[in-house]
């Protein structure tokens, strides 16, 4: 009953006429802003043509999403390795994000809290003991 209750009350915050809706929009592009700030950085920093596919992958991924003004915040598990101490960095923003969409094979894997999906024992804990990260997690 409660997911059902979940999809109504995010049908209804979702909606164009909720001045909610308004606010979340601003603080997600403040956030998006944020991280996409820190890419720059992390790509100013190195050559692109010195990195790996997986990595060159991220970024085109993240520069195609803020082209289309999405509200969602990508992470791909490979951007951990693009910077020293990369893994202690990201980790935090996995941990204290409100929702994680995890992605596979472009569908919708699994969703939940960090605590949540690990408790699973899913696909995002699997994605969490691979050296190889190449998985994609959306945090909204």
């Amino acid at each position: 009953m409660r997911g059902e209750w979940d999809k109504v009350n995010n049908d209804v915050l979702w909606s164009e006429d909720n001045p909610k809706r308004q606010l979340i929009v601003q603080a997600a592009r403040a956030r998006l802003w944020q991280v996409v700030n820190e890419l720059r950085e992390i790509v100013d920093s190195m050559e692109i043509n010195n990195m790996d596919y997986t990595a060159r992958m991220v970024i085109e991924e993240y520069k195609r999403r803020l082209t289309k003004n999405t509200l969602f915040s990508f992470m791909g598990e490979c951007i951990k390795e693009l910077k020293d101490g990369g893994r202690e960095r990201t980790s935090g923003t996995y941990h204290n994000a409100d929702k994680i969409v995890v992605l596979k094979k472009g569908s919708v894997a699994e969703q939940g809290t960090h605590e949540g999906l690990i408790a699973q024992k899913g696909y995002y804990y699997e994605l969490g003991k691979k050296s190889d990260r190449i998985g994609m997690i959306f945090i909204k």
